[in-house]
């Protein structure tokens, strides 16, 4: 896998911070930060693509990304005095700012700060002020090789009666981290977790899909999974192509067995998977799976006029 993001050729870029439009340098936290010692804070991954031929920059699917924000803000008591409108016009601003004409990442972040005058040291959610940071960032494609191996992880899904997986929660990304550098350790590009149940869960940062005769098909939110919105791309992708796309139960065998397999996500887009552990898919160039993925690509260039509602334009 390629992490296509750079820096941009100013290297003191304008951020957000607490209200303010910063040089990225002085956007900085303490060491006391609540949020960098017990991992309580939330954030999402925006896109934007840059449209060469009308010389215009689209956010996708942005509001929709702060509306899950703003939810997972309630969840650790984060105080986020902002609309969803509110939040996409500090984006567009920061995008002005930097001047920036090419694909970029957006990365809000959302922490648990510091505890309020007279709170008792520990672990808590009350009583700790919040900050929110708005970055963004030059970014291509995130994963460019032509074969792309996942390996079944040895590490589960944090169960979603531990950390509910609704939620964008930094600390939750733990768990992500371990199972995707046991996959890189053994020569993958990616994991797959399993849940506690045993059931397919999701990859370390992405949802996944498989295709089995001519159905798409999914782990639907109870197997403890984020509701990704690319995943929910998908859905709409396949009523578009009238391809039956279903929620269902997946067992580790039906991962192996199946026509194909694929992953979705902000960074991954929609990203074909070649080999699962030992079992490889036969690659067709006019398959389901290629076809959603071609189709997500247009729909991100405003190409597909009936998915124009999800780009916002910058400029």
């Amino acid at each position: 896998m390629t992490n296509n993001i750079v820096s941009p050729v100013n290297k003191d870029w304008i951020v957000f911070l607490d209200g303010e439009y910063l040089n990225f340098s002085n956007a900085t936290f303490l060491a006391n930060t609540q949020a960098l010692n017990y991992g309580t804070g939330i954030f999402e991954g925006i896109r934007a693509y840059w449209d060469q031929d009308n010389n215009q920059l689209n956010l996708f699917r942005v509001h929709e990304h702060y509306e899950r924000l703003i939810q997972s803000a309630k969840t650790l008591k984060i105080e986020l005095p902002y609309t969803s409108q509110e939040l996409t016009d500090i984006t567009k601003n920061i995008i002005i700012k930097n001047g920036f004409k090419q694909d970029i990442y957006i990365r809000p972040l959302a922490l648990k700060k510091s505890l309020m005058p007279g709170e008792k040291f520990g672990v808590k959610l009350s009583g700790v002020n919040s900050t929110l940071c708005i970055n963004a960032l030059p970014m291509g494609a995130y994963a460019k090789k032509a074969e792309f191996k996942c390996l079944i992880s040895k590490w589960r899904r944090v169960s979603n009666a531990a950390i509910p997986s609704s939620a964008k929660i930094t600390g939750t990304y733990v768990n992500s981290a371990l199972a995707h550098e046991d996959a890189k350790e053994n020569g993958f590009d990616d994991a797959i977790m399993l849940n506690e149940q045993g059931m397919c869960a999701e990859a370390s940062t992405s949802n996944i899909f498989i295709v089995k005769d001519n159905c798409v098909i999914t782990p639907s939110l109870s197997a403890g999974i984020l509701n990704g919105i690319t995943r929910q791309s998908v859905f709409d992708i396949c009523k578009f192509r009238n391809i039956p796309c279903i929620e269902s139960e997946i067992q580790q065998k039906d991962l192996y067995e199946a026509d194909a397999c694929f992953l979705t996500g902000t960074g991954l887009e929609i990203s074909i998977v070649s080999q699962i552990d030992n079992v490889l898919y036969i690659q067709k160039e006019d398959s389901i799976a290629n076809v959603i993925a071609k189709d997500y690509q247009e729909i991100i260039r405003g190409r597909i006029d009936q998915f124009s509602h999800w780009l916002n334009p910058v400029y």
